[in-house]
């Protein structure tokens, strides 16, 4: 049986017929992994300018290997990414209240809010 392929970046990955499995943290922020150091940095009690300057430095380089991971998943998974794009799914900050994401049957994404 031949190995599977690993996915393009860090982002939500590919079932068999390849629809995107859109679940958990992917459902808050398009970025999660690139979010979740943001709260060590930025919520330190004591800022100095050096660690300033590193929370500065540090948030730009994770936007934008954001910004570079957006591009690879949508070479790899084309329109079904598009659609998770405008989907309701925030690029890098999550949204207050969460707009949750849904995955439909035929593979594409849209938001479910919790209305009722």
């Amino acid at each position: 049986m031949p190995a599977r392929q690993a996915p393009a970046a860090q982002g939500p990955e590919a079932d068999e017929a390849g629809a995107l499995r859109i679940c958990g943290p992917f459902t808050l922020v398009r970025h999660p992994l690139n979010v979740a150091p943001l709260a060590p940095f930025w919520l330190t009690p004591h800022m100095t300018t050096r660690r300033l300057a590193f929370n500065v430095i540090a948030t730009g380089y994770l936007v934008i290997g954001s910004l570079h991971e957006e591009k690879r998943l949508r070479h790899q998974y084309g329109e079904a990414y598009r659609e998770y794009q405008r989907s309701g799914a925030p690029f890098f900050l999550p949204s207050l209240p969460p707009q949750h994401v849904t995955a439909a049957p035929n593979g594409s994404t849209t938001p479910a809010r919790g209305d009722a």
